[in-house]
């Protein structure tokens, strides 16, 4: 018998179970019949993945990876160098910083971690930290599911460096 395919993408001409061993049938793709678990590591590969598979919101969702991270410059005029998943930098005065997700973070559970430079000579460190005295001086209310508030001081003093980079993970 002849194996045809019409206009609307039917097969005739086979059985299930007709196909040589590796051949993938109308059956293995019915709905929510291919899974992760059919699929083997050595069989993705980048050329099989184009960039517009692969999206901020996509990888903002996936586990073990970092939510969002942005390096930006501080002094002066905020500008954001680099980023993934922010929005935004918003300049709350001397050393005080909040960053603008792109995409919501599942919880307002996650962690920040960040450092900070300036070229200055007598090599002070910067600390980068939550913003516990906006909002009544918890560290609660600066992290939302869709903002976090930082600040940048040398000891006690708040300071806009040159650079912050900062990274977040749920």
């Amino acid at each position: 018998m002849a194996i045809t395919i019409d206009g609307d993408g039917t097969i005739t001409g086979l059985s299930v179970g007709g196909l040589p061993d590796g051949v993938v049938d109308a059956d293995m793709l019915a709905a929510n019949a291919v899974t992760t678990a059919k699929i083997s590591d050595s069989q993705i590969t980048t050329a099989k993945i184009s960039d517009s598979q692969v999206t901020n919101a996509k990888l903002a969702s996936s586990g073990g990876l970092a939510k969002a991270w942005v390096n930006f410059e501080a002094s002066g005029t905020v500008g954001i160098i680099n980023n993934f998943n922010v929005s935004s930098i918003t300049d709350g005065g001397e050393g005080v910083f909040t960053v603008n997700f792109t995409n919501a973070l599942d919880s307002a559970n996650y962690t920040m971690t960040g450092g900070a430079h300036s070229f200055s000579t007598d090599f002070t460190g910067i600390v980068v930290s939550l913003d516990a005295r906006s909002g009544g001086g918890s560290s609660i209310t600066t992290k939302t599911t869709s903002a976090c508030a930082i600040v940048t001081a040398a000891g006690t003093t708040n300071t806009d460096p040159v650079n912050v980079s900062v990274v977040f993970f749920e």
